[in-house]
């Protein structure tokens, strides 16, 4: 649904020449457009319905230790807000922190437990 409704916003927006909405809008599309790519096997059966069975392919179970560190990402990222008021070097080297660490929960997702 967000997509029809972000296509209508940045159709306004083009026309009336607003600043920077139409530089942000291009971009939560294409986000959008991941999303549904990535969960296409969902939504499969909601758009063709023709046939009955799908092969949905299961998602890798999550552990503790993988919400952990994606939850120790989210908070750098949100530190991220606060720290940008005292030091722009220490924001830069925060977020990426958080980056990192979000790259790493799938990582240790995969990583058998003792």
């Amino acid at each position: 649904m967000m997509l029809p409704l972000i296509g209508n916003i940045l159709m306004v927006t083009i026309p009336l020449k607003w600043i920077g909405t139409p530089n942000v809008l291009p971009f939560l599309l294409l986000l959008d457009l991941i999303l549904l790519w990535q969960y296409w096997d969902f939504f499969r059966p909601q758009i063709d319905e023709r046939k009955s069975s799908y092969d949905v392919k299961s998602g890798s179970m999550r552990t503790r230790n993988g919400y952990l560190v994606w939850l120790a990402s989210l908070a750098f990222q949100f530190s991220a807000n606060q720290v940008s008021f005292w030091n722009w070097p220490a924001t830069l080297t925060t977020v990426i922190l958080g980056m990192i660490l979000s790259a790493l929960s799938s990582r240790v997702d995969r990583t058998p437990s003792l």
